[in-house]
């Protein structure tokens, strides 16, 4: 069930989605999780467009599957850089914390998986990672506000942002303006 009064829409800089509506994505997709007893699987979508080649979203997959398959390598190489991670030892040889051993920056054409500890020492790259994180925590934020109970870890984020944000090296004039 959709939420009372609204409409659907693309997220902004959503790719491969002009000229389907998505009212009729959104309506199609309703009724295919209410056909699987109240949601739908990822794999339930792709068997519903691969039956039926009139489905709004038919289109959108790649059905090439020499092409597909690429495609598929290249987002497990994806998925593989994204979840190796660095262990930092405090000092006495046990494991303090984990961090991401690659981060995705953008070299000008191209984006690429640059090393956290280049990423970190270079000026441009870090300004680059701390701008990708907070976009990241603005759609999370995005994401969840419509549950009324985080509205104070949103008030903290908003905060977070803005001091981070932030020319003013006063970080006290931005807490006293919560």
């Amino acid at each position: 069930m959709s939420l009372l009064g609204s409409t659907y829409s693309w997220k902004k800089g959503a790719r491969g989605i002009s000229g389907i509506d998505p009212e009729i994505v959104g309506a199609r997709l309703e009724g295919l999780a209410a056909q699987y007893g109240g949601g739908a699987r990822a794999e339930d979508i792709v068997a519903d467009a691969r039956e039926d080649p009139a489905s709004p979203y038919h289109d959108y997959f790649e059905w090439n599957d020499a092409i597909a398959g690429e495609r598929y390598r290249e987002e497990q190489a994806r998925d593989l850089i994204r979840h190796l991670v660095v262990i930092k030892s405090n000092g006495d040889g046990t494991p303090d914390e984990t961090v991401r051993a690659f981060v995705l920056i953008s070299t000008g054409e191209v984006d690429s998986y640059v090393g956290i500890r280049t990423v970190l020492s270079d000026s441009r790259m870090r300004s680059q990672m701390l701008e990708r994180a907070l976009k990241d925590l603005r759609v999370w934020r995005k994401k969840y506000e419509t549950l009324r109970e985080l509205t104070a870890l949103f008030k903290a984020i908003d905060v977070g942002i803005e001091v981070v944000s932030s020319e003013a090296t006063d970080v006290t004039e931005v807490l006293s303006a919560v």
